[in-house]
């Protein structure tokens, strides 16, 4: 045990910052490992759409990527198709989209 104040102060808070900075490199190194993957992972996603698109000769969007079309009624609309990588949403899907 210490004797003094300042050494009584420093063996106190000597716990509390070694635990703190244990925390910091552990959070650093689980946001540089997300990141890094990240990046892999976005390069393998561009290598196979652009393997896809060679192979199929289109270019499709990612479904996160595709842009959707609110219509009032696809019935009363009748038969319609849209552009690439456009989703039409009618009542219906947005009910069963609050939903979940």
């Amino acid at each position: 045990m210490p004797n003094g104040l300042v050494s009584g102060i420093v063996f106190a808070l000597t716990p509390t910052v070694l635990l703190g900075l244990i925390f910091w490199f552990i959070m650093r190194a689980i946001i540089r490992a997300d990141r890094t993957e990240r990046t892999a992972y976005a390069k393998i996603e561009a290598e196979e759409r652009a393997r896809f698109e060679r192979e199929r000769g289109t270019a499709s969007a990612a479904p996160h990527e595709r842009r959707v079309v609110p219509t009032d009624s696809a019935e009363s609309l009748g038969p319609r198709t849209a552009p690439a990588g456009v989703l039409p949403v009618t009542r219906r899907s947005r009910r069963r989209r609050r939903a979940v």
